[in-house]
């Protein structure tokens, strides 16, 4: 399993090179969680100088049951315009006219 920029540009590093899927990030950034088989894993992550840097990979259980892994959907930007049209019944009259 690997991890690359966003968006694309070179290099990638190794995350796990005995495998991994679902991988998902700690909403912090500094931790991603992976299952290996029945493991469910974590690798602390940080960034030096533009380059990944992973810690010791930690197997927080492993079991064969099912879990949940939620995704929070990200938070919209906040509103910083809002752009009022008025009399804009007039401006489609004069745009689309019609023969009434």
């Amino acid at each position: 399993m690997y991890a690359r920029p966003f968006p694309a540009s070179t290099g990638k590093w190794l995350i796990s090179a005995e495998g991994g899927d679902f991988p998902r990030w700690n909403p912090k950034g500094r931790e991603l969680f992976y299952r290996n088989g029945d493991k469910l894993m974590v690798v602390d992550v940080g960034t030096d100088r533009g380059q990944l840097t992973l810690g010791k990979h930690t197997v927080l259980f492993e079991s064969a049951q099912h879990f949940v892994m939620a995704d929070r959907p990200p938070t919209p930007p906040p509103v910083t315009q809002l752009n009022l049209i008025v009399n804009w019944g007039e401006e489609l009259k004069r745009l689309v006219p019609t023969d009434n």
